[in-house]
């Protein structure tokens, strides 16, 4: 998911493992290792585009890592304690200055969240954001960096504990997206994906974080904390299990409607659409194409409206089968993929498993995820990522908004 929903998760595990011990220290480490995997896409900037695809959620998501990181990482935090090193200035305005990188990211997503809610850039969400961060960095300078901090007595297993359940949790719940994760790497790539609930859902995570920052402000070891801290966690199982009733419930429709079309299928997916859990993309796979269409959990009548058939075209890739980047294609879409050949002569491949911006399935702006596939000059491949701009994407939460409550399904 998001990696504000990331630290959340984190910081809220560090607290129920030793915040009892370490107060807010617990919930930063947590956080902290919430945050790890993720760096991964770090390999961005030195890796082409589509390797790159594939490294995110590899290897920093898997058992594997969670497992081994936190005996190296947790002797580094066990040092940083036992030698007093947490108590120099340096180190309070290290600490100072990543509270404020992970206030910005912060803010930021609540700006991109506004924003699309607004389709514009949201002001109110800069000038909010600008003033929540100045009142509580001025408050942190004051009682961390100025302030005389409780002397700590620090245990190794303490933190390996804690760094072992807050990263574990990042990909346990990086698993309920449709972009998957590579939960058994370096052993296997296979991409594990429950499509549950959607890469950001503000319901998810507001209401979360919220209860986090409450218990944040609270006494260290106080009765408040750890109910206001255990609220937020519940609160996400709950919120999670509702995922998985509302999944079995499109699943149940998508496959009426299928019957009901009389369509013969080989496999289907259904997935939540962006920000929500009400409006839902369902795929099936058929012999020469496959049958996709939207559901909401708001319609009248537990029937899909409209099914559209969008042809596979498989054959066109045939002069590119091995190419590296091609079968990356196929790979990260799980095999629901299109072809379709373009204005400008070039083949574009459609990742359906994403859904469509638009009520089509059949221009190339139509697609969340496409990629162009070329052949060079000098014989080579290039594969590039490709997303334009639908006609109607300008208006792009009223849309989503309309098609939540089923007006226009």
């Amino acid at each position: 998911m998001d990696s504000l929903t990331q630290i959340t998760l984190g910081a809220a595990v560090g607290e129920a493992v030793l915040g009892k011990k370490y107060g807010n220290r617990a919930m930063a480490w947590g956080a902290v290792a919430g945050t790890i995997p993720d760096l991964d896409v770090l390999a961005n900037l030195f890796m082409e585009e589509i390797p790159a695809l594939a490294a995110h959620r590899a290897i920093t998501h898997s058992l594997f890592f969670a497992v081994l990181w936190p005996f190296v990482f947790g002797y580094l935090i066990h040092w940083i304690y036992r030698s007093g090193t947490y108590l120099k200035k340096g180190y309070k305005w290290f600490g100072f200055s990543t509270s404020l990188i992970f206030y910005i990211l912060f803010a930021l997503t609540v700006i991109f969240i506004l924003g699309i809610i607004q389709g514009r850039v949201s002001f109110e969400g800069i000038i909010i954001s600008i003033g929540v961060g100045a009142f509580l960095f001025y408050r942190m300078y004051k009682r961390y960096v100025e302030g005389d901090p409780f002397k700590v007595e620090s245990n190794y297993r303490d933190w390996v504990w804690l760094l072992f359940w807050a990263t574990i949790t990042h990909p346990l719940l990086d698993c309920c997206t449709a972009y998957g994760t590579q939960l058994w790497q370096p052993f296997s790539n296979y991409r594990v994906a429950w499509d549950n609930i959607s890469v950001a859902d503000p319901l998810y995570t507001f209401p979360f974080l919220t209860a986090l920052i409450i218990a944040s402000n609270k006494k260290r070891g106080t009765r408040s904390r750890f109910w206001w801290n255990w609220a937020g966690i519940i609160y996400s199982l709950l919120y999670m299990s509702f995922t998985v009733v509302n999944k079995q419930s499109v699943n149940d429709v998508f496959h009426r409607t299928l019957d009901e079309n009389e369509v013969v299928y080989e496999r289907c997916m259904t997935a939540p659409t962006i920000l929500n859990n009400v409006l839902w993309h369902c795929v099936a796979e058929a012999d020469s194409g496959y049958y996709a269409g939207f559901y909401s959990l708001m319609e009248d009548k537990p029937v899909m409206k409209k099914l559209h058939y969008i042809p596979k075209n498989h054959e066109m890739l045939k002069p590119y089968d091995g190419v590296r980047d091609v079968e990356t294609i196929k790979w990260f879409s799980k095999g629901y993929y299109n072809v379709m050949e373009r204005d400008d002569g070039k083949l574009q491949m459609n990742n359906l498993r994403f859904g469509s911006t638009s009520d089509s399935y059949d221009k190339p702006e139509d697609f969340m995820f496409a990629f162009t596939v070329e052949r060079e000059n000098d014989g080579s491949v290039k594969v590039t990522g490709r997303r334009e701009r639908g006609p109607n994407e300008d208006n792009a939460f009223k849309t989503l908004w309309d098609r939540i409550l089923a007006k226009d399904q």
